[in-house]
C-alpha cells in the first residue's frame, strides 16, 4: 500500500469515527516529542473504544501502545486510595472526620498538632494533615536517589511517625503529601482487616471491576507488556519500585483496558459499564477512569 493510500484510509477512518475525530488531533500532538505516546479509552453509547498514539517501549520492542499495554501509574494510585475511603464510609466502617489514629495500626500512630488538633481521614485524603510531602531527608538517606522510596521500610515509617508533629494545624491548608496518602492507605487496610493495601485494592476495586491487569506484582507475561517511563527530557527510565510502607501514595502497574465506572503497580486502561455490585449509580458521562499500577514519570 502506498503512503497516499495509507493517508486516505486514515482520513476515511477518522471521518467515520466522530470519537477518533475529536480525540485524535490533540492526542497526536500530545504524543509527539518528549511525551512519546499515550492511550485514550472512551466509553460511548454502550461501546468501549481504546486508541493508541505515538509509541511505547516494552521488553518485546517499540510499537504503538494499545489496550493491552501496561503502564506504571505512580501517584494516580491516590485515586484508588480515595475510592477506598469513600467505599469504607459507604460501608459504615469509618467517618470522614474520624481521627486517623482510631484506624491506624498502633505502631503508626501520629502525634497531634501542638494545639491538640487531631489529623482526620479527610485531612489525609485532601492533603490537609499538616504533614510534609515526604519523610524529611529521605533523598539524603536513600540507597537509590532516583527512587528514594524503594528502601523506606515499615520500620522506618513507624520510627518517623513517633517523632513527627504536624507543622500546621490539620485542616488549615492544603499541602501535597505523599506521606499522608501512604498513611491513609495503612489506615484503610487496617480497618478493613486486610493484611496490606494491595490485598484491599484487589478485594474492593480490582475484583468488583474485573481489573485483571491491575497489580503491584506483575507476572512475567505482564512485564512483557509494561511500557518504559520517560523523564522530563524524554529519556527512558528504569521501572521504579516502592516500599510496602508507601502503597497508598503510589505503586501500581495498570494496563489501559476498558473499565467503567504510591507503590509501583502495573495497570492497563479498562472501560466498561459501572458494575451494580459497586453500589452506586454510574457517574454522569457513562464511565469512570479506574487506575491501578506503577509509573515512571
Amino acid at each position: 500500500m502506498t503512503a497516499l493510500a495509507v493517508a486516505l484510509a486514515a482520513v476515511r477512518l477518522v471521518a467515520a469515527n466522530p470519537v477518533l475525530a475529536a480525540v485524535g488531533p490533540p492526542a497526536a500532538k500530545l504524543s509527539a516529542g518528549k511525551n512519546v505516546g499515550l492511550v485514550i479509552g472512551v466509553y460511548r453509547a454502550g461501546t468501549p473504544r481504546v486508541y493508541g498514539f505515538g509509541t511505547a517501549a516494552t521488553p518485546t520492542g517499540v510499537a504503538r501502545p494499545d489496550g493491552k499495554t501496561l503502564f506504571e501509574i505512580g501517584s494516580v494510585t491516590k485515586v484508588f486510595t480515595g475510592v477506598l475511603l469513600a467505599d469504607a464510609v459507604r460501608r459504615g466502617e469509618v467517618k470522614l472526620d474520624d481521627p486517623v489514629n482510631r484506624h491506624l495500626p498502633t505502631d503508626l500512630w501520629l502525634n497531634a498538632h501542638e494545639k491538640g488538633v487531631p489529623i482526620t481521614l479527610l485531612d489525609l485524603a485532601t492533603h490537609r494533615g499538616g504533614l510534609p510531602v515526604e519523610p524529611p531527608l529521605i533523598g539524603l538517606t536513600a540507597g537509590d536517589s532516583a527512587n528514594p522510596y524503594a528502601d523506606f521500610t515499615r520500620t522506618r515509617l513507624a520510627a518517623l511517625t513517633r517523632q513527627l508533629t504536624p507543622v500546621r494545624p490539620p485542616g488549615e491548608r492544603e499541602v501535597y503529601s505523599n506521606l499522608g496518602a501512604g498513611l491513609l492507605g495503612h489506615a484503610l487496610a487496617n480497618v478493613a482487616g486486610q493484611p496490606s493495601y494491595h490485598a484491599l485494592i484487589q478485594d474492593r476495586v480490582c475484583g468488583p471491576f474485573n481489573l485483571r491487569d491491575t497489580t503491584e506484582a506483575p507476572t512475567g507475561a505482564q512485564r512483557a507488556r509494561l511500557a518504559r517511563g520517560h523523564d522530563a527530557a524524554g529519556a527512558r527510565t528504569a521501572p521504579r519500585g516502592t516500599s510496602p510502607a508507601w502503597r497508598g501514595a503510589g505503586h501500581y502497574d495498570r494496563r489501559p483496558t476498558t473499565c467503567s465506572g504510591s507503590p509501583p503497580s502495573t495497570s492497563a486502561m479498562a472501560i466498561r459499564p459501572w458494575p451494580k455490585s459497586a453500589g452506586t449509580a454510574t457517574p454522569k458521562g457513562g464511565a469512570t477512569w479506574a487506575c491501578s499500577g506503577t509509573t515512571s514519570s
